[in-house]
């Protein structure tokens, strides 16, 4: 199946494509995170990913970051990108999210190994 550039072109509008069905699905089959950790405006998001390893079913867990605020008319917006202010609450959140990772990844090997 041949793939032309058109195709792989994305939509530099800042908007978001039409839905599909394919990326329409239910709310129930959305993707949630295993924890979230907030500090102040900042809030870590731990996810986890089911994959087989050598025949046995395992799962790999990563975090990502996350800057709360409000806008000029008051609504909640998110973003990525965080300035020195959010310097701390950024690593106490890494460092959170790091001991949670390891607390899920020790509970994990026990029901594995039982």
């Amino acid at each position: 199946m041949a793939t032309t550039a058109t195709q792989k072109r994305k939509d530099s509008s800042g908007t978001k494509p039409e839905g599909t069905a394919a990326t329409d699905a239910a709310p129930a089959a959305k993707r949630l995170p295993v924890k979230t950790l907030r500090v102040a405006d900042c809030s870590a998001s731990i996810w986890a990913r089911e994959y087989v390893a050598q025949g046995q079913p395992r799962t790999f867990y990563s975090f990502s970051l996350e800057r709360s605020y409000k806008d000029r008319d008051g609504g909640w917006k998110y973003t990525k990108s965080f300035d020195s202010d959010s310097a701390g609450a950024v690593a106490a959140l890494c460092q959170q999210a790091s001991e949670v990772i390891a607390a899920l990844q020790e509970r994990d090997d026990q029901t594995q190994a039982a």
